[in-house]
């Protein structure tokens, strides 16, 4: 990353500082991409966590939106969905596995993995938010991001 000369991805919808806060679920890629300023002369890319660019489907935790300018990368801003802690965008019976096995040890969540999984944003991961994921996964609870 170089410096980018003080230009930003802005957005009225989602708070962009390190990291990219206040996506949905299930946001689409070209959703999410509309909802951001790119400024005149920058180009924006989505890229997964393998640095390869997403162009469809959904947004997901782990995800780096991408400031581009003559080609090169200026800024990037990783993406943290609450409830998205395996980075396609959905909470589903994975994500309640991943942080099961956090919670006993079996495996760590770290970074924006761990912040997607901290559904009530207290800085754990426990049994409360493993809670959050099941309600939310049966329809009795709206995780807000």
């Amino acid at each position: 990353e170089t410096s980018s000369g003080g230009a930003s991805l802005t957005s009225s919808e989602y708070k962009i500082g390190s990291t990219i806060t206040g996506v949905d679920l299930k946001t689409s890629v070209s959703s999410f991409k509309s909802k951001i300023k790119v400024p005149s002369g920058y180009t924006m890319k989505v890229l997964n966590s393998s640095g390869k660019e997403v162009t469809s489907g959904n947004i997901g935790t782990g995800m780096r939106a991408v400031l581009y300018k003559n080609g090169s990368a200026q800024k990037s801003h990783t993406v943290v969905i609450k409830g998205d802690t395996s980075g396609d965008g959905n909470c589903n019976s994975l994500d309640l596995l991943q942080i099961q096995k956090h919670i006993v040890n079996m495996s760590t969540l770290t970074n924006c993995y761990f912040t997607g999984a901290d559904i009530n944003s207290d800085g754990k991961v426990n049994s409360l938010d493993l809670l959050y994921v099941q309600k939310y996964i049966v329809g009795s609870y709206i995780i807000k991001n």
